[in-house]
């Protein structure tokens, strides 16, 4: 199963003194819808982004397939499958992560000058306990094995304590992350968290999503439509049923890191009394608040719509951790 990754020139330089922020798109999509936010981030620090292990961008046959706005922020860092074919790990057990430096020039193709770019292979193959499973490309990756992907994709990466920022389901894959792993993370942003808890059904999100798509531009409908295609609809629903028994809320409260939560002021699906809620909650048992931040006329899609909001916001988690950092 390939990973792909998409970053900016901080880093690909790794230079470890640059701020890192790390960004993880929502169900179904790819990294491309997060490309108006890390440009508008700029070069101020490090940012890189993973294609969730199954959906949309982690499926294209080639970097080329990329409907990329600015192709140098694409480079094909992190996991990818060789020509054997890999699988993430079960939640069960996993066989030892074995990385590899040889580029697959079948599977990578940069687009960035090669010269600027770095590949690396890392192979997850897991055993499965399903017959169905003889075929691991056609499974859905659970919400446990993804956030695990983006554990490994971190170290691999030799990426430490970045600032991670989910979008939709990608806040509910940081924040079990963060969970299982505390450590990985200094700071997170969660840009319309999901799922909200009074709609916890199948018809119930299809109905939010159905009333939040004529709140969104008509260029963001080619990237929608391509992306969840190469997801293709047995995963998108495997996934999203998957997601619908996660419990953000019972989670948030024992976040051992600061947590900014955004949401869109006519975002259906994650509406702004839900992400009240869930800040409330964020750091309770810790004593770390949160902070929420509404962007003013913003739906759902807030990173390809409104980017230099929610950078500003990314930026300023950046700016407070590194102000506390300088205090002690």
């Amino acid at each position: 199963m390939r990973v792909r990754g998409r970053v900016n020139p901080p880093a690909l330089a790794r230079e470890q003194s640059t701020p890192h922020v790390v960004m993880v798109h929502g169900l179904g999509m790819a990294t491309d819808y997060l490309e108006p936010t890390m440009r508008a981030l700029g070069e101020r620090v490090a940012v890189s982004a993973l294609d969730l292990p199954g959906l949309g961008g982690s499926r294209r046959r080639a970097a080329g397939e990329s409907r990329s706005l600015d192709p140098a922020l694409r480079a094909p860092l992190g996991m990818t499958d060789s020509a054997s074919g890999a699988v993430i790990p079960s939640e069960r057990s996993a066989q030892p992560v074995i990385p590899s430096e040889r580029s697959e020039s079948r599977n990578l193709h940069p687009v960035i000058p090669s010269e600027r770019s770095e590949s690396r292979n890392l192979h997850l193959v897991i055993p499965s306990e399903r017959s169905e499973s003889r075929n691991p490309h056609r499974r859905a990756a659970s919400l446990e094995q993804l956030a695990w992907a983006l554990t490994e994709w971190l170290r691999v990466r030799g990426i430490a304590s970045p600032v991670l920022v989910g979008q939709s389901y990608g806040c509910q894959v940081v924040v079990e992350a963060v969970t299982r792993a505390p450590a990985i993370a200094s700071a997170i942003v969660l840009n319309a968290p999901t799922m909200l808890a009074e709609r916890r059904s199948v018809v119930g999100q299809l109905l939010l999503v159905a009333r939040d798509t004529p709140r969104e531009p008509l260029s963001l409908l080619p990237h929608v439509v391509g992306d969840y295609l190469r997801a293709g609809p047995v995963r998108i629903l495997a996934t999203l049923r998957d997601a619908l028994r996660d419990r953000i809320e019972e989670k948030l409260p024992a976040a051992p890191v600061p947590v900014s939560i955004v949401t869109g002021e006519r975002d259906p699906v994650s509406p702004p009394a839900w992400c009240e809620r869930l800040a409330r909650l964020a750091g309770s048992r810790s004593g770390t608040p949160a902070r929420f931040v509404l962007v003013p006329g913003a739906a759902h899609a807030l990173p390809f719509t409104h980017p230099e909001a929610l950078a500003a916001e990314i930026l300023a988690a950046v700016h407070s951790l590194a102000a506390v950092r300088a205090r002690t």
